[in-house]
């Protein structure tokens, strides 16, 4: 009677278990990253600054991609994607250093931030201002800026990616290209190209701003095709605009000798051309310049040591 007992448990301890098993099991819940107050995966705090999310960064220290890009989609609200060459670099570690009392990075500068630390690891952010960001390599950065008019530009966070078209009134395109080669870098910084009649700027919204000031201060009337610009100098008040117009030709005349034989074998030496050209404006106490943007930088410095 025991015997038939334990067999009857056995069996019937046999079909819970398969009942069990039978049943569809719950899926596990998602990974979710503990952005909230008080938690989070990036090492700086999160305060509240005119009501938004902003990071104070202290000390230096180390932050990984994946946890950097986290806590700026749970501070701005962001949906963010990878490229396929940024998504192997998830677990890169960026260096970041601020001082030990701590800086506040408000939340309109969350993503311009991020970008800077990201730059470390050759990666960069594009689209924040959309809501839909993505992060790519800085050099696959230009593929995705955002193509936009100059006053759209003058709306846009200093960290956004964008490409402005446009076009000088007086100046070549050689001179427009000329001033901004100094603000152009290979490294993924501003780019300049230039087009029949026209320029494309490709950037962060902020150095793009820059550039287009650079260029608009150029392209004024007698910026002619040989880059040389014309500018007018404001002088110290003891200083005679004539006398400023000669200490700037006996600077950069170039007394370069032809020679011309004449009647009578007679000789005569020209001075050759002169890389600037000064006149005294004959109203008030300046002098208008024509020049190159280089030599432009050494009139300035003419004029301020004769003050």
């Amino acid at each position: 009677m025991s015997r038939l007992f334990a067999a009857l448990l056995v069996l019937a301890l046999s079909v819970a278990v398969s009942a069990t098993l039978a049943q569809p099991q719950p899926e596990p819940p998602p990974v979710r990253f503990p952005f909230g107050p008080g938690q989070t995966n990036v090492p700086f705090e999160l305060v509240q600054q005119d009501g938004k999310t902003a990071w104070k960064v202290s000390g230096k220290g180390n932050v990984r991609v994946e946890d950097l890009v986290g806590g700026l989609a749970s501070a701005q609200g962001l949906r963010v994607s990878y490229s396929m060459a940024a998504a192997g670099r998830l677990r890169d570690s960026l260096p970041y250093v601020g001082p030990d009392a701590g800086v506040v990075i408000p939340h309109a500068e969350l993503t311009e931030f991020a970008s800077d630390l990201l730059s470390s690891a050759g990666l960069t952010i594009v689209g924040a201002s959309t809501g839909k960001a993505r992060v790519v390599r800085i050099e696959e950065a230009a593929g995705h800026a955002l193509y936009v008019t100059e006053p759209e530009l003058e709306k846009l966070p200093a960290g956004e990616w964008v490409m402005v078209r446009g076009a000088p009134r007086y100046a070549s395109v050689e001179t427009i290209a000329m001033v901004a080669q100094a603000r152009t870098r290979a490294d993924g910084g501003v780019q300049l190209r230039v087009e029949t009649g026209a320029f494309v700027v490709t950037g962060m919204a902020g150095p793009v701003r820059t550039m287009l000031r650079l260029i608009r201060d150029a392209d004024v009337p007698g910026a002619g095709d040989d880059g040389k610009l014309v500018r007018v100098y404001d002088l110290p008040g003891s200083t005679k605009a004539a006398d400023a117009v000669l200490v700037i030709r006996a600077l950069f005349d170039d007394p370069g000798q032809s020679v011309h034989n004449v009647e009578k074998n007679v000789v005569i030496q020209a001075k050759g051309a002169s890389r600037v050209n000064a006149a005294a404006l004959p109203t008030n106490n300046r002098v208008v310049v024509r020049a190159t943007g280089a030599d432009h930088a050494l009139v300035q410095a003419v004029i301020d040591a004769m003050k």
